[in-house]
């Protein structure tokens, strides 16, 4: 999602941050919390837990450069004129100037050095576990975007991105104790939550999405299809988050206040049946679903940790 304004005017540390799209980096954050609020770890296992926060926001930074690296070669982010700024439509560092798509590639395998040594650390740290849920989160990271795989080319990117964001809590978990039922609903639910706003950010960039070929599942709809169906994964995310207060034996008042970010959700689906043919107008529509998806993360992480 697009970089600040200014920041080609701002030291260059600030354009090499601006190429992570770091406002979305709380994603990761929500999840490695949701794992750790169902985990409990002692504390001498909270250094290693922070490592591999670390770790999974780094993924995270690399999937956004690779992805901009991707649709500047496909053409798709110079194509796209019907961005919603600054949510939709890659950074626009290299459009703009600010970073060379060179640049850009040099910060994507800096990235994954970086990643392989710490993974290094981590591996020595927790055995194979690591091995497992880095070696997934790297193939979804580079392969969501860039060729051979192109999983956003093929109808596959939400599945992936759905199953990058429920190893966060479920392998924060797993680093600690062998996760419980309770916290696989939980993954589900914001597994869901995030590919919720991935897929109502896509629709701003849809025009541009077909044009250099990629067939992510609203470019495959037409927008009014799109939109409605967009209520299925609401639906989805609220069933198992549901569950997941008699699976962890938690107090039934929690289940009301879980209306709390299902009312955002809701507005937020209310705009886009309204605005999806007319996308430039889905600013509000994203704002809600952001706010919507914090809030059902905030609401599983408290859910787990036991209120």
């Amino acid at each position: 999602m697009p970089a600040a304004a200014g920041v080609s005017s701002r030291p260059s540390a600030w354009r090499w941050l601006a190429a992570t799209r770091p406002a979305f980096l709380s994603l990761t954050l929500l999840g490695w919390l949701i794992g750790v609020a169902a985990s409990h770890p002692p504390a001498a296992l909270r250094g290693g837990l922070l490592l591999a926060l670390l770790g999974a926001v780094l993924l995270h930074a690399l999937a956004n450069v690779v992805n901009d690296v991707a649709d500047d070669a496909n053409g798709g982010d110079a194509a796209n004129t019907g961005r919603v700024f600054p949510f939709t439509g890659g950074s626009r560092l290299i459009q703009n100037g600010v970073l060379s798509a060179r640049a850009m590639t040099g910060l994507a395998v800096a990235l994954g050095v970086v990643l392989l040594g710490l993974g290094g650390l981590l591996l020595w740290w927790r055995g194979w576990p690591v091995a497992v849920l880095g070696g997934a989160g790297f193939l979804v990271a580079w392969g969501y975007s860039a060729p051979p795989l192109a999983l956003n080319r093929r109808g596959l990117g939400e599945p992936a991105v759905a199953l990058a964001f429920a190893l966060v809590p479920w392998g924060t978990a797993w680093l600690v104790a062998w996760p419980s039922v309770p916290l696989g609903l939980a993954a589900l639910a914001y597994a869901l939550a995030v590919a919720a706003v991935l897929y109502v950010n896509q629709f701003p960039d849809r025009e541009a999405d077909l044009a250099c070929g990629k067939r992510h599942w609203v470019a495959r709809w037409t927008p009014q299809q799109a939109a409605r169906r967009f209520g299925f994964l609401l639906a989805g995310l609220y069933a198992m988050a549901a569950l997941v207060v008699p699976a962890a034996d938690g107090p039934l008042w929690l289940l009301p206040v879980l209306l709390l970010p299902l009312v955002l959700h809701a507005t937020a689906w209310r705009m886009l049946l309204r605005d999806a043919v007319q996308p430039v107008r889905l600013a509000p529509a994203i704002r809600f679903n952001l706010l919507a998806v914090h809030g059902v993360a905030l609401w599983l992480a408290g859910a787990l940790y036991g209120f």
